[in-house]
């Protein structure tokens, strides 16, 4: 039991990081390329939601917006699995807290947009991932449902890893 709640923590943990890096530092490799607190100024920020999506060829991109609920889908499954004692509206509150740091770091650090469209976006992506372990809690005990997201959870992680590595081998 202590063994597979040391495993979620570290996972989580992980995921957390891979988040960061990914929302932050945009994939960036080398502290070079990362423009932190260099030239400091602060980013901006849009409080109108979903006021300006992306344009591609006069089309609206609404893949950004996809994205942005896809990566906290992780989050809100693995949160029940590292906090058992968290209520709905405390959990709720995490992945609100998590999203406004990432967007507001985004803004001190001058290293994206602080947008509200992100915030909410993030929020469902946090959400559908609650239901979902939720949901996955009715038809399996939550101690076998545990057991078996933990290593999935790894095998992707360890996935996305390879598959990230493959492609930035691609185009180097």
């Amino acid at each position: 039991m202590k063994n597979k709640e040391s495993l979620g923590k570290i996972l989580f943990f992980l995921y957390i990081l891979a988040v960061i890096w990914i929302i932050l530092f945009k994939f960036q490799l080398h502290i070079d390329d990362i423009k932190l607190l260099s030239d400091f100024n602060f980013g901006t920020v849009n409080l109108q939601p979903f006021q300006a999506p992306r344009r591609i060829n006069g089309e609206v991109d609404y893949s950004e917006i996809i994205y942005n609920v896809l990566i906290l889908i992780p989050f809100g499954i693995l949160l029940p699995v590292v906090s058992k004692k968290m209520g709905w509206l405390r959990k709720i509150g995490g992945i609100l807290l998590f999203t406004i740091l990432l967007e507001t770091s985004q803004y001190l650090f001058s290293l994206g947009a602080c947008d509200i469209t992100d915030v909410i976006t993030n929020l469902t992506g946090g959400l559908i991932g609650l239901i979902s372990y939720s949901t996955l809690k009715k038809w399996i005990e939550e101690e076998t449902l545990d057991r078996y997201l933990i290593p999935i959870g790894y095998i992707l992680f360890i996935f996305f890893l390879f598959l990230f590595v493959i492609i930035m081998n691609i185009h180097i």
